[in-house]
């Protein structure tokens, strides 16, 4: 009889920070995916260390000055194998190391990791509103891979808001349509002349259903550990 060994390769963590426009201050949310959610993320520390912020740099994300906030509806990092766990305290901008944006513990506490350790995140409302001003950010998406213990993971900055239609799109919207009516209605009535009838009842097909042509669906588009 065989026995075989079957590797299963992990869900690689990504964290994915949002910031946008909310009357001149900054908007922030995040979420997780991968492992650090679904059951934990391993440890990849080679010795006991504290660990008190993630975050990373963003290369050119600011265009000038700093801050830090205090956040209190974000959620908490855990050491699963010890079950202690910190809540995030703080957010901090920096755009004198060519941008960057790291989470602090509440207290500036530290979580104590093990070699072999799981680390999860316990979810918060992972919402909140700061007074740094948005016009100190540059929109865009920026992409970082943590290379730093004790997990591995990416991180996916979006700064900016999905654009909205605006009034003048809208409008060059109703005027398509209106072209399009009038040229249904020109060649309706080109049609008449010639015996041939134009109906807007969808084609039959012999199961007695309607032949359509498939609707176009849109598609919307939207840590270093220290």
């Amino acid at each position: 009889m065989a026995f075989f060994l079957v590797a299963t390769a992990s869900a690689q963590s990504t964290l994915n920070i949002n910031l946008s426009n909310n009357s001149g201050g900054t908007a922030i949310s995040f979420y997780w995916t991968g492992d650090i959610v679904n059951g934990g993320a391993g440890s990849t520390a080679f010795m006991p260390m504290l660990w008190h912020a993630f975050g990373g740099t963003f290369t050119n994300y600011m265009k000038s000055g700093s801050g830090t906030y205090s956040l209190t509806t974000f959620g908490s990092m855990q050491n699963a194998t010890t079950t202690s766990l910190l809540p995030i305290g703080s957010v901090d901008f920096e755009s004198a190391a060519s941008g960057s944006l790291y989470f602090y513990f509440t207290g500036s506490q530290s979580l104590t990791i093990h070699p072999g350790d799981m680390i999860d995140y316990i979810h918060g409302a992972d919402l909140a509103t700061v007074p740094m001003p948005f016009s100190s950010l540059n929109p865009g998406i920026y992409y970082q891979q943590d290379v730093f213990p004790p997990i591995s993971y990416n991180m996916i900055l979006t700064v900016g808001n999905v654009p909205e239609p605006s009034v003048p799109a809208l409008i060059r919207l109703g005027g398509m349509a209106l072209c399009v009516r009038r040229r249904y209605s020109f060649l309706a009535k080109q049609a008449s002349h010639r015996g041939i009838l134009i109906s807007r009842i969808p084609q039959r097909t012999e199961n007695g259903g309607s032949r359509r042509k498939p609707a176009l669906n849109g598609l919307e588009p939207g840590l270093t550990l220290c």
